[in-house]
């Protein structure tokens, strides 16, 4: 018995053994770390020192300041797109174009509907006006921007 527990203890410790070894050789150890705003030198990089700011949240403001300002130029551009490409009326609450063609709206990925309500977003009005479920118009919608 003791025989056995003397080999699985071997076992076990060579496992870990094994298993530290391939995390040290997969894992990058030279790098430069972010540490209390300082790029710190782990090992000896190939890299030189990154020029960026080392501050987290300076680096998270930007990340999210950038894409805010690419979701207003492009929901600027579609809206722009609309009025002029395709003589339609963008309705920015809503993020919508009416009058649009399909291929229009494929081109700058909305959601075409052949068939909206005039009033699909008054809800008021179509319960008191009979247009609203007689007519329909060609809308391109946006959920994306």
């Amino acid at each position: 018995m003791k025989k056995r527990n003397i080999i699985i203890t071997i076992a076990v410790l060579s496992a870990i053994f094994i298993s530290l070894a391939c995390v040290r050789i997969i894992t990058g150890e030279d790098v430069w770390i972010c540490e209390d705003g300082q790029w710190i030198k782990h090992g000896v990089p190939n890299d030189p020192m990154p020029t960026k700011s080392c501050d987290k949240n300076e680096n998270e403001n930007v990340e999210k300041t950038e894409i805010f300002e690419n979701k207003e130029s492009e929901f600027s551009r579609i809206a722009d797109s609309c009025k002029e490409e395709e003589q339609g009326r963008f309705l920015s609450m809503f993020r919508e174009c009416e009058y649009a063609s399909e291929s229009w709206c494929n081109e700058n990925s909305g959601e075409f509907n052949m068939c909206a309500s005039p009033c699909r977003n008054d809800p008021d009005r179509a319960r008191e006006d009979s247009q609203c479920t007689e007519t329909c118009i060609p809308v391109c919608k946006f959920n994306n921007l």
